[in-house]
């Protein structure tokens, strides 16, 4: 039993042994980028960037901008003189109806009092 357990422990300090070395290596490799992104800024972080960031080119026409503007001003107060005129247009349909309803009903109560010849 006791050599099973030398062996695993002599295994386990060989694997920490090895993980410590890959380690030591992986940092080596890491100092030696860093040292090469300050000697080669340009070379380095063209390697290093997954993708590459530029400023947005903001030199763009201001008379496109301004033109879109008074487009969409100009959409809006179409929107809105319609939506007035249907609402007014709205208002003079419903009082026509309502004024036909009414003078519909006082017919027709007309008719039931007046001409309706019921012999009851």
């Amino acid at each position: 039993m006791t050599e099973c357990n030398n062996r695993e422990q002599q295994t386990k300090r060989k694997e920490e042994e090895l993980q410590a070395k890959e380690r030591e290596i992986r940092l080596r490799e890491l100092e030696i980028e860093v040292n090469q992104q300050y000697r080669n800024p340009e070379i380095s972080q063209s390697e290093t960037l997954l993708h590459r960031s530029e400023k947005h080119n903001y030199s763009g026409n201001k008379l496109k901008k301004i033109s879109k503007k008074i487009v969409k001003f100009i959409q809006f107060i179409c929107f809105v003189v319609v939506g007035f005129s249907l609402v007014r247009f709205g208002w003079l349909i419903g009082v026509w109806l309502t004024h036909i309803a009414i003078i519909t009903i006082i017919a027709f109560i007309g008719y039931q009092i007046f001409l309706n010849d019921n012999d009851e």
